[in-house]
């Protein structure tokens, strides 16, 4: 049994996609990104509009319609300071400097 995966962006549905279920499935399936360590989410993405879907994997033990909420990307790799490239050390300079003044 597999989860379906209502986009909040645009309203259409989908399959949970893993390792085992893809696109030859004769489904929409919603591609699997990996997991947010920090926050526990899984990532999806739509398949119709391409957002990129957080969705609570609780929610996927319980329920077999789940919503998946749309995140904006930049927001969640700049939130996590583990994924910002390190800039140059003259870059840097002017970074800290700009953010003092």
């Amino acid at each position: 049994m597999t989860n379906v995966i209502i986009c909040e962006a645009c309203r259409r549905k989908g399959t949970a996609g893993n390792l085992y279920i893809d696109n030859r499935a004769g489904t929409p399936v919603f591609r699997h990104l990996g997991h947010d360590p920090y926050t526990g989410e899984m990532h999806y993405t739509c398949l119709y509009c391409g957002a990129v879907l957080a969705v609570d994997p609780m929610e996927m033990l319980h329920n077999f319609f789940i919503k998946g909420i749309p995140i904006n990307r930049a927001e969640s790799v700049s939130g996590n300071l583990k994924n910002e490239a390190i800039p140059q050390s003259g870059q840097l300079l002017e970074r800290v400097f700009r953010e003092i003044s």
